[in-house]
């Protein structure tokens, strides 16, 4: 007999576990349980237990404290059948029993080798429901169930219990999304990058404590489709997240709107980088490091050269297509590397700047009427998620949105 056990929702899903005849296992929140779901805190520390028996595989309640639910029934005890739903705390289960053969009912570690001289021995198992019955080959081992590199053995019950994660589990910080009232975890998962991008603007709207962390993992390895989170980053992100923020803005496959992340982090340090990348042959990153420096600075650096930005993707551009290219002014190194030579030491008292403006921490609000806009939705956004008091977030709005429409 086989029975499984899988996650079938929430952060955990995909995982599973596969129980033999003659073993059991205890499912809960803590290291007590056989299969441990710690960021479920509905769950109890050790909560239920399946047993899979010869002929029935039966779940029984070990005194938890929000109850065991099988197909809508809360139970003490009950038989499985194929296809029951189990839920506990926020996590439901769903549950397989095959009671015909398989290869799951012998022992996994195990192998047995088949002779054609030895008579008495038991003719070895070797095939699979999918493969053909064709008589095994001498000396041939009993296939073992294959796991993800992700699976753990443990010893129940003198058995082998083969734990299978199916697919890579969250990340500490989206199951904590899971745990919220609104369902971010379901948003930041969506396959729409719009959905994705707004999730993450309403959960820095809403001060979710867990979005930082969020972000910060995703910056640990920048791809593009982890934009919107190292931009948040970027607008929210802390002094410490620096050496975050930089490896950004130096992973060049990111193309030139990495220097945006800078622009929006705006900490005097990245203008290093900014100086250098001004020199680039690349029209697009000297364009876009020079726009990234004029808005933490305030200093206007371009020269009087003229030039079209070529597509991000690399693609070469025919003759119709060169007609409708953007076009903009190339920066002046040598200007730029005078202005911050003579504004330098200033900037040193403070760690986020705005067109030359010191915006760092509650000062940002100050300053607010001489921002562009897409900085007031930036000062806006922060202080939303810091929780400033609302008199204070209201005149920010006020400010932001003069003309009173609803935000």
């Amino acid at each position: 007999m086989r029975a499984v056990l899988k996650v079938a929702d929430g952060p955990y899903e995909g995982r599973t576990v596969l129980l033999q005849t003659g073993q059991s296992v205890k499912v809960g929140r803590t290291e007590w349980a056989d299969f441990s779901l710690p960021h479920d805190n509905r769950i109890s520390s050790v909560h239920f237990a399946v047993e899979c028996e010869r002929q029935r595989c039966v779940v029984r309640d070990l005194d938890s404290t929000n109850g065991t639910v099988v197909n809508g029934v809360a139970v003490i005890e009950t038989e499985l059948q194929d296809g029951d739903v189990i839920v506990a705390g926020n996590t439901r289960f769903e549950v397989t029993v095959e009671l015909t053969a398989s290869v799951f009912d012998l022992d996994p570690i195990s192998s047995v080798d088949a002779t054609p001289d030895d008579n008495n021995s038991a003719r070895a198992i070797t095939e699979s429901p999918s493969t053909s019955q064709e008589p095994s080959e001498p000396s041939q081992v009993i296939p073992v169930p294959i796991v993800s590199e992700h699976a753990s053995r443990r010893s129940i019950d003198g058995a082998a219990l083969l734990t299978v994660v199916d697919k890579p589990l969250m990340s500490p910080a989206l199951m904590l999304a899971a745990q919220s009232e609104r369902p971010y975890a379901a948003a930041l998962q969506d396959p729409d990058a719009d959905v994705r991008r707004e999730a993450l603007h309403a959960a820095a709207w809403s001060g979710e404590r867990w979005l930082l962390e969020y972000c910060r993992s995703l910056a640990n390895e920048p791809k593009l489709e982890h934009w919107d989170a190292m931009h948040l980053l970027a607008i929210l992100g802390e002094p410490s997240d620096l050496e975050r923020i930089v490896r950004i803005g130096r992973t060049a496959k990111l193309g030139s709107r990495r220097f945006a992340i800078y622009a929006s982090y705006g900490h005097p340090r990245v203008i290093r980088d900014l100086l250098v990348a001004l020199e680039n042959k690349d029209v697009n990153t000297a364009v876009a490091a020079g726009v990234a420096f004029t808005k933490i600075t305030g200093a206007d650096i371009d020269s009087e050269e003229r030039v079209a930005l070529q597509p991000e993707d690399g693609s070469e551009p025919d003759e119709f297509e060169q007609e409708f290219l953007d076009e903009a002014f190339l920066p002046n190194p040598k200007l730029a590397q005078q202005h911050w030579s003579k504004i330098k030491d200033r900037f040193a008292e403070g760690t986020r700047w705005r067109r030359g403006l010191n915006i760092t921490g509650d000062r940002s609000l100050s300053c607010l009427d001489q921002l562009d806009m897409e900085a007031r939705w930036e000062v806006c956004l922060r202080c939303r998620y810091v929780g400033l008091s609302s008199p204070i977030l209201a005149e920010a709005l006020r400010l932001t949105n003069p003309r009173g429409k609803k935000v």
